[in-house]
């Protein structure tokens, strides 16, 4: 994936990458401010560091069952994303990241997976109870 040939198109909102690809590499997306929605194929293996750093309007994400890898910090900075969708298990999930390090900037406090939600963060009546 040539990451110069995306940055070229700051304002592109949507992209579905071509089955062709098999790694996402960091900061692969940094450039493109404007995107809202990405489409990841089956063929990706592995999610590097902070491909989509900083894209605040890029607000879901769709992980497909194929990733092997999501490296820490791989949505950092994107703090508009409200849903996420991993089409695997919850332990299929951990299995392949920290998702308390890969998601940390993400608005939501749960990953959606095939046997339930993934919580990310405590939710917010668990942290006031324990605070009151």
């Amino acid at each position: 994936m040539n990451s110069f040939i995306l940055n070229v198109f700051p304002n592109l909102r949507s992209i579905q990458l071509p089955s062709s690809v098999e790694v996402i590499p960091s900061f692969a997306f940094s450039k493109v401010s404007k995107l809202k929605k990405v489409i990841i194929p089956q063929s990706v293996k592995s999610i590097k560091n902070s491909p989509f750093y900083g894209l605040l309007e890029l607000n879901a994400i769709h992980l497909p069952h194929s990733i092997k890898c999501i490296e820490n910090e791989a949505f950092n900075k994107c703090s508009e994303i409200k849903i996420v969708i991993y089409n695997g298990t919850k332990e299929e999930l951990k299995s392949i990241c920290n998702p308390k390090e890969a998601f940390k900037d993400i608005r939501t406090n749960a990953i959606l997976c095939v046997d339930g939600y993934y919580h990310i963060r405590e939710r917010y009546t668990k942290t006031l109870t324990k605070q009151l």
